[in-house]
């Protein structure tokens, strides 16, 4: 599978319309917007109400779907009391890139890039689980809302297909469809945001294990860029090669690339809020304004006291009780056989958790093949569940509360506090 190619091919089982796109390695860069998102919207919340509103009135916006007695499935959470749920979709479109990626050549844009941001009832947690784009699923009847063309249902569909099928609000109910939660907010974001907001930012402090040089992303790291502790701060466009090499990292597969690309954006996590960019208004509103130029918010996201009430919710979360985590797959066999699914009980364990807002951990080697954890900070034990008292009625020792240990989740991924290298594969 070619980084660069642009070609498709049919796959029996897959409806017409539902092309199996091959890997565009360079638009996944766009994920790394997916930490920048979250902090721009925890940012907000330190600017005035007239810069923020300057912007999002600015953007593009879609609506969500309904259900089914035409209530929006994205009700304003207010003052954002409980747990909500945002989607940040990636767009390989080239239109308007300045030519980051190769010239337009005029193919309907994919959704490759997809993640869904969960922050739990208490606003103390945040979840992002990564969606590979070649993750075949079931996917909704959909309209494009361009060229009006009607897609049937399909039980066998590729995840990157949703945008073209029927926009944002397609993607929205595909991952809908397949995670069990309903999605509050949406954002669609272009890969030229990637470039402006790390320099908006100052650049990120990225650990590699080594010199890179892969000519199909365009990244070189020589040795000589590497500073003593390991890490190389990529500024513009030298972190969008970063991000979108595959044949530089890890086993050479998408799948490691995800997990490298965990420790860029664990490290952008790290980095902001280490250095005080939040207090820095001057920093904040760069971001604001590199995120809002590059993204399509749905209606309600872009609703100025929704950003600053949901900046508000989500300002206190440490680093450590961010988690990355890529959806657990299996590979696909036949036809399917450079494709991936879903792997079923730990895809329910995942979703169940985190629709219950469950304290959870994961288990040892969890950072995946594109990276290798480094230092693990400790500065406060696991949470644990608390059991009830055996006799609610009886006062006394009886009546102490018994621990239950976190569940260890099965699947790849970090927190934001883990310091993890990229694994080089040059």
């Amino acid at each position: 599978m070619s980084d660069t190619s642009r070609r498709t091919r049919a796959v029996p089982g897959v409806a017409r319309h539902g092309r199996l796109a091959v890997s565009r390695g360079w638009v996944s860069v766009v994920k790394a917007l997916a930490a920048g998102l979250a902090v721009v919207l925890v940012a907000t919340v330190s600017i005035a109400a007239i810069g923020v509103f300057s912007l999002v009135s600015s953007t593009d916006s879609f609506a969500l779907p309904a259900d089914d007695d035409g209530t929006p499935q994205t009700p304003g959470i207010g003052a954002m009391q409980g747990s909500f749920n945002i989607l940040l979709s990636g767009s390989d479109t080239r239109e308007g890139q300045g030519g980051l990626g190769g010239p337009d050549d005029g193919q309907p844009p994919l959704n490759d890039v997809n993640i869904l941001l969960h922050v739990s009832a208490d606003h103390s947690r945040a979840v992002a689980v990564s969606i590979p784009r070649d993750l075949i699923t079931e996917m909704p009847a959909c309209t494009n809302p361009d060229t009006g063309e009607q897609f049937s249902e399909t039980s066998a569909g590729q995840v990157n297909e949703a945008l073209e099928r029927g926009g944002m609000p397609c993607v929205v109910a595909t991952v809908e469809r397949l995670s069990g939660l309903s999605i509050n907010y949406a954002g669609l974001i272009t890969f030229r945001g990637v470039a402006d907001m790390t320099d908006a930012i100052g650049g990120v402090p990225v650990c590699v294990s080594g010199p890179i040089s892969d000519r199909q992303s365009g990244l070189t790291i020589t040795a000589d860029q590497i500073a003593a502790d390991g890490t190389v701060t990529l500024q513009g466009e030298e972190a969008l090669h970063f991000l979108r090499t595959r044949k530089g990292v890890g086993d050479g597969s998408d799948l490691g690339r995800i997990s490298s690309q965990q420790v860029y954006m664990s490290a952008m996590v790290r980095e902001l809020t280490s250095r005080g960019t939040l207090t820095d208004i001057g920093k904040v509103y760069a971001l604001a304004i590199a995120a809002a130029q590059n993204m399509t918010l749905s209606e309600n996201l872009k609703q100025v006291d929704t950003i600053v009430s949901m900046a508000e919710a989500m300002k206190d979360i440490r680093p450590a009780n961010v988690t990355f985590l890529r959806l657990p797959v299996v590979d696909g066999t036949g036809a399917y056989s450079q494709r991936v699914f879903a792997q079923e009980e730990q895809t329910e364990e995942l979703f169940d958790l985190i629709s219950t807002d469950q304290v959870f951990q994961l288990g040892d080697g969890s950072v995946g093949v594109g990276a290798e954890l480094l230092e693990t900070p400790a500065p406060d034990p696991v949470p644990s569940e608390t059991a009830p008292p055996t006799d609610a009625a009886t006062p006394g020792p009886s009546d102490t509360a018994v621990p239950t240990p976190a569940p260890t989740l099965q699947a790849q991924g970090q927190t934001a506090d883990q310091v993890t290298c990229s694994v080089a594969n040059s």
